[in-house]
């Protein structure tokens, strides 16, 4: 250990190794933002290559939702079994975006195995979902509560950072505007460009190979003390049965927690909220150019307005955290930021009806900020008001029942899209930021493992449950 802070009359320390581990969850993170964003701006390239429309290509951003569909429950039931821990969590991670990149590549080597990337992208799918829920779990087990908020942001921070990679680097890597080209031009190009992919494909294997095998060599599920008194009395409490009955019942806990429930919908709303955008900005901006006479180069300005937006969920991620460390009101936090992150979506709106991309540009990047601080919240929220459940098996709760949202907003926005054209897409866009707004006005102000802090005289996790039970019930009375 190098120069750790330890508490001797709580029995609890700090370890530095907490934030090299926390680079090396943001590295998988950045993995899975890559692999995100870098379908729906080039589009057309795969359009071309596969011969397949640009619903198709849509698909290979929807898939990403697949896999949580059916690895959720099974991946609960493991986790309540205890048969796996943080660490395995996380190689299972790295072996999946290595083989998920693995499959994108080999897509390319010939026209025909269009459905071999979409069964890549399925698999980066699951490993988001086991990365996305990582979060709150590290955070949680290995900071203090002054440094949670923090730590979920900078992990949360590599999926926006991907964003931005998976949004500048192909697009500018490749040439993708090729209407005035020969017909040998073309196919030079297209051969230029699916080289490049498979350049870039290949360097994400590499980066996800050797993540793994450092996590496997060096990594730990828990730090040897806790960080803190609630991760403390969590250890010492007694071993629940792991028994079939039992995980329903912690279950039947977690979904019957009103707060959860409408965080849940909250972030699905506005995390998947945002997939119309992702998968077809490029092709937003060319319809209200087009109809209003306007000359853009509408791929360059939907690759730069999504960059905006990926550039305001990192900053948003660094605010985010320094406010969920720093003020405890949540419930008074999500409103505000679920209100900006609306107002923020009428901006984008407006910036399509009036074609200014200027306030698109603003729109996005003020989406993403408020958006994404609204996101640290509810990660945060869900683990608070489940305490003491197992902050893994909450996440994984979380992440797999948003799949659904991002399956239905891909494909209801190209439907929109298709039959009544981009202003629909970003209006709906706004409706669903709307919903999210009236929710956070129903969450809980009980958070678990505040409780423990607050209330020294409890020594044993299931009295601080049902301290936090008997506050939240009175309050909800009242």
């Amino acid at each position: 250990m190098l120069n750790n802070i330890t508490n001797k009359e709580t029995d609890t320390q700090l370890y530095k190794r907490r934030w090299l581990f926390l680079g090396i969850l943001t590295l998988l993170q950045i993995l899975c933002g890559i692999s995100y964003s870098a379908f729906g701006q080039i589009s057309n390239f795969f359009v071309a290559y596969f011969s397949v429309g640009y619903a198709q290509v849509d698909w290979m951003t929807i898939a990403f939702n697949i896999a949580p569909i059916f690895t959720t429950l099974p991946l609960a039931w493991l986790l309540f079994k205890q048969v796996m821990g943080l660490k395995v969590l996380a190689i299972i991670c790295a072996i999946s975006v290595a083989v998920g990149f693995s499959c994108i590549a080999i897509s390319l080597a010939g026209s025909s195995l269009f459905g071999i990337g979409v069964i890549g992208q399925t698999i980066n799918g699951f490993a988001a979902q086991i990365i996305t829920a990582i979060p709150p779990v590290y955070a949680t087990l290995w900071f203090p509560e002054n440094e949670v908020g923090t730590a979920i942001g900078i992990i949360s921070m590599g999926l926006y950072i991907g964003n931005l990679v998976g949004l500048i680097v192909p697009s500018h890597l490749m040439k993708l505007r090729m209407n005035n080209l020969t017909s040998a031009d073309k196919r030079y190009w297209m051969v230029k460009n699916k080289y490049t992919l498979i350049w870039i494909y290949c360097v994400c294997i590499a980066i996800a190979t050797s993540v793994g095998v450092v996590l496997a060599i060096f990594g730990t599920d828990l730090p040897p003390k806790p960080p803190t008194v609630a991760q403390k009395l969590k250890r010492n409490q007694t071993p629940s049965d792991l028994n079939c009955p039992a995980f329903w019942s912690q279950t039947k806990t977690i979904f019957t927690n009103r707060t959860f429930i409408l965080g849940t919908l909250v972030f699905g709303l506005i995390f998947q909220g945002t997939t119309g955008e992702f998968t077809m900005m490029s092709q937003i901006i060319q319809q209200f150019a087009e109809a209003k006479g306007l000359s853009l180069k509408h791929d360059v300005i939907g690759v730069y307005v999504m960059c905006f937006y990926s550039v305001g969920n990192v900053v948003g991620t660094l605010i985010g955290g320094k406010l969920v460390d720093k003020y405890k009101r949540y419930d008074r936090l999500s409103i505000a930021s679920s209100l900006a992150s609306f107002l923020a979506a009428v901006i984008v709106t407006l910036g399509v009806v009036f074609a200014q991309y200027i306030m698109l540009y603003a729109g996005n990047f003020l989406l993403g900020l408020f958006g994404q601080i609204t996101m640290v919240v509810v990660y945060d929220i869900s683990t608070q008001q489940t305490y003491p459940i197992d902050e893994t098996v909450v996440s994984v709760w979380l992440i797999g029942v948003l799949a659904p949202f991002g399956i239905f907003f891909g494909e209801i926005s190209r439907v929109i899209f298709n039959s009544l054209g981009g202003i629909a897409v970003v209006v709906f866009q706004n409706v669903s930021f709307l919903m999210a707004l009236i929710l956070t006005f129903f969450f809980s102000p009980v958070y678990g493992r505040f409780d423990v802090l607050e209330n020294p005289n409890l020594s044993e996790v299931d009295e601080v449950a049902e301290s936090a039970k008997l506050i939240n019930d009175t309050r909800e009375n009242k």
